[in-house]
């Protein structure tokens, strides 16, 4: 084995921080070899990317690709339909940064089972959102402050933190400072709102499909985020990631991750990379697999006092579509008294965080011959 394909081997089992800070640093040799064309090679590998990058661009943009920005997913398709009764409700919420939910339909009077596995699908549309956090509407604030009729173990924050039970723009603090002890501005009074060119209330709701063409988005964290003071917050859920832009979705692919509410049964998904069983909160990472779609986390929230969890990935990934898989939920009907309401779900958001790569950079360096001196068919990314 030379020398290329033994920095290879060892550096694709490793941190790319390690790589380029330590493994570079081992003699001149090596250091001459990952200050080459390897980069370009070592990127596409690590990103499990289907083109090179040239070994310019790869230098210009590794530093870029532990950046954290939101990526701005559009809404796509669910599966569960939309609430007409919450205030602002929107399958476009669950994509956003801010403090209005995406509540699935529910009626009113005869409730029914619990819809269980609902789909939600969303697709990159280029660009980031800002770190702004739109509170306007915040039902969680609201009844923090004005308490109404709510059950009195909830407004106790004494031995809780109250920045985990409650999402009051948690990802950039330094930005969006709140205060929590100032009185929170009223909403403006309950006005359901639907996008009824969106698709049917009690039903598929499926937007317009326009996917960028321009940009790569490389997903290496995720927040996900649930209303404390509703009726039926997700519980579990399992995210799936393609790196395909195909306009054709096949929702029974996802039926392989129906029903998996326990940690165990969940490992069946794939090979974990890590796995975390806390007190407040459990889940699941796994490996990459070269498949349309491949199984990225699965995660569980195992108390209403946690509302708001960010996980940093294990590994940098691809992502031109998301599907989130809804689970199930914690009934909380009878906190509120509302057994009368049909089960449902109560979601803040699901944001992915990373940066985006010109495609340009990538699809360039295709059309170059012999960038690299090793043989890319010796080398499979575990």
């Amino acid at each position: 084995m030379n020398i290329s394909c033994m920095i290879t081997s060892i550096g694709l089992y490793l941190d790319p921080k390690d790589v380029f800070l330590s493994l570079s640093l081992v003699c001149k040799e090596w250091h001459i070899e990952l200050s080459g064309n390897y980069i370009g090679f070592w990127l596409k590998s690590y990103l499990s990317l289907k083109t090179p990058f040239s070994l310019e661009d790869a230098k210009r943009n590794i530093s870029k690709l532990f950046k954290q920005e939101i990526l701005r997913f559009n809404p796509w398709i669910s599966t569960g339909g939309m609430s007409p009764y919450e205030y602002g409700n929107s399958f476009q919420n669950m994509w956003n940064y801010n403090g209005l939910p995406y509540s699935s339909y529910y009626a009113r009077q005869s409730p029914g089972p619990f819809k269980k596995n609902l789909n939600c699908v969303a697709y990159y549309g280029g660009g980031f959102q800002s770190h702004y956090f739109y509170d306007s509407g915040h039902y969680d604030w609201y009844c923090t402050f004005q308490q109404g009729n709510l059950p009195i173990e909830l407004l106790d924050f004494e031995n809780n933190n109250k920045l985990d039970m409650l999402t009051l723009a948690p990802l950039f603090p330094e930005e969006n400072i709140i205060d929590l002890d100032e009185q929170a501005s009223v909403p403006k009074p309950w006005d359901p709102q639907i996008d009824f060119k969106s698709g049917r209330i009690n039903g598929k709701i499926q937007f317009p499909y326009n996917p960028c063409r321009t940009e790569l988005a490389f997903v290496n964290k995720i927040a996900i985020a649930r209303p404390l003071y509703f009726t039926a917050p997700i519980r579990t859920v399992v995210i799936f990631f393609s790196q395909s832009d195909s306009e054709e979705i096949n929702l029974d692919r996802f039926d392989i991750a129906n029903n998996l509410v326990s940690i165990e049964d969940a490992k069946l998904l794939g090979i974990v990379d890590k796995e975390v069983n806390e007190e407040k909160i459990k889940y699941l990472e796994f490996k990459k697999r070269d498949e349309e779609w491949y199984p990225a986390i699965w995660i569980q929230f195992q108390t209403w006092k946690l509302s708001h969890f960010e996980i940093d990935l294990q590994r940098i990934h691809q992502v031109e579509r998301v599907m989130v898989k809804l689970i199930d939920a914690d009934d909380c009907r009878d906190k509120y008294e509302a057994e009368w309401m049909d089960p449902n779900y109560d979601i803040l958001y699901c944001l992915f965080l990373g940066t985006s790569i010109a495609k340009e950079d990538s699809e360039e360096a295709e059309d170059k011959e012999e960038i690299y001196e090793i043989d890319s068919n010796e080398f499979i990314l575990s």
